[in-house]
């Protein structure tokens, strides 16, 4: 239901913000809240991964002062880590892009910090098994950006928006800190190095990964106003990648919240529930996906124009693309969180060497050919390539799943000549309900998906974040 609400609250992002502020303005700050994305992920340290891993078991030792221990030096660890990207994200900006308002930069590197605090204390509930905290706050700073942004914008311009980038942030902040205040105490911000050393170890592993993954998302912005030297290709990029980030953030953190649960199996040794549960949640995943591309490929041409507006009509043909590399995505993050539960971090930080490499390697030559779209190009191809490597380097764990996904691709292409049906608005419609009834029709009755497995995911979910760790003085 999250992920649901972070879709939409994309999608209502694109449809208002990009029209009221226009392209060339709208790519400034997409340009800006993307590099602001890059900085802050360059804090993490591999935090969230390292919650993920440890967290959960060291609350199931509640006469241990371990749990806090941990969590103190992190956050303190985080704090500094925050203090220095983002006085580096201040100086890039205002070298590398004199003409923009330094007032803004200044206040989206406030929200740098602000955000790197808060990512790192909503992560420990992914540790503790709480997946919906843990994903609340994504959708509580996208919310309330969409809500403030707009006003912001209307008030005081491209520096009102930027500041309501960091209103948004620091609600977001005070959210966390009242939900985590039973869990921190300020005896325990301090850096113990000997007891910190065998987790950074790890995190850091799991670190360069992510530093790749987020110089992924996040430069493409970046790349399109180097070779393009037109904001507004920027914005049409900007808001196919929004789109597209927003249903990837969906798609990464569904899985990522199954970590707690694919652990437990793993050490359990119930190899079989194991994949089982790895094919079912790639099966829904990957019938998801689907029904998106079919989404933009069908309905795209009549309702996006008319939601953006006429001038950013050239996103028609840069969401293809970045709809269709959601279907490699789904495979790739179900094998990052293998990757995660069973210790091999190498698997996640080549594969997303690989991602990253490919999209900087074809991005700048298919960027001066074709713009914006080029770069979406540059993303598919990046993201498939990816999701190959780490489905082969995984397929021990993961060949069930890998079978359901190859049979739900083979599926949705049986649908592709409807395309050519299109007509009418009401024409388009009925095709793309016609398309949803057969593809999920046929994957029923090939037993691809089944009504079991999402009862099935549901209790998972609904067993999840039902316990609270001790506070700092139970111990």
């Amino acid at each position: 239901m999250q992920r649901g609400g972070l879709l939409a609250a994309g999608v209502l992002f694109v449809i208002l913000v990009p029209r009221l502020m226009g392209p060339a303005t709208y790519g400034r700050f997409a340009l800006v809240s993307s590099l602001s994305t890059m900085f802050v992920m360059c804090s993490t340290l591999g935090f969230t991964e390292v919650a993920g891993r440890f967290l959960g078991a060291l609350a199931r030792k509640p006469e241990s002062r371990e749990l806090h221990r941990l969590m103190g030096g992190l956050l303190t660890v985080r704090l500094v880590g925050g203090v220095v990207v983002a006085a580096a994200f201040l100086l890039v900006t205002t070298r590398w892009l004199p003409e923009l308002d330094t007032p803004a930069l200044a206040a989206v590197a406030a929200a740098v910090l602000v955000r790197a605090v808060s990512h790192l204390l909503f992560a420990f509930f992914l540790g503790l098994n709480q997946a919906a905290r843990w994903g609340a706050g994504e959708l509580l700073s996208r919310g309330l950006l969409l809500v403030l942004v707009v006003p912001g914008f209307t008030l005081g311009g491209f520096r009102g928006a930027c500041v309501s980038l960091l209103v948004a942030e620091l609600a977001t902040l005070g959210v966390a800190l009242w939900w985590t205040r039973s869990m921190l105490s300020l005896r325990w911000l301090r850096v113990d190095a000997g007891h910190l050393a065998p987790y950074l170890r790890v995190g850091l592993v799991f670190f360069g990964g992510n530093l790749l993954s987020i110089a992924f998302q996040a430069s493409g912005e970046s790349l399109v106003r180097v070779f393009s030297r037109d904001y507004a290709e920027v914005s049409y990029f900007g808001i196919a990648n929004g789109i597209h980030l927003s249903a990837a953030a969906a798609v990464q953190q569904l899985s990522l919240a199954f970590a707690a649960v694919l652990t437990t199996l793993r050490e359990q040794k119930a190899h079989a529930a194991l994949e089982e549960g790895l094919r079912s949640l790639v099966s829904w995943m990957a019938a998801a996906s689907m029904a998106a591309v079919f989404g933009v490929l069908l309905l795209g041409p009549d309702v996006i124009p008319h939601a953006v507006g006429r001038s950013f009509e050239p996103v028609v043909s840069t969401l293809v693309p970045m709809t269709l590399a959601l279907l490699p995505m789904s495979l790739a993050s179900v094998a990052s969180v293998v990757a995660l539960t069973h210790d091999r971090p190498s698997v996640l930080l080549v594969g997303a060497g690989i991602r990253l490499a490919v999209f900087w390697s074809l991005g700048p030559p298919l960027v001066i050919h074709s713009g914006s779209r080029g770069a979406c190009l540059a993303v598919l191809l990046a993201s498939g390539l990816q999701a190959a490597y780490m489905g082969w380097k995984t397929r021990a764990v993961m060949r069930w799943a890998l079978g359901a996904w190859s049979v739900s691709v083979v599926v949705g292409a049986l649908f592709l000549p409807l395309v050519w049906l299109r007509s009418s608005l009401l024409v388009d419609a009925a095709l793309y309900v016609a398309f949803l009834v057969g593809f999920l029709g046929l994957l029923l009755l090939t037993r691809v998906l089944t009504l079991g497995q999402l009862a099935g995911t549901w209790r998972a979910i609904g067993r999840s974040g039902r316990g609270r760790p001790a506070a700092p003085g139970d111990s």
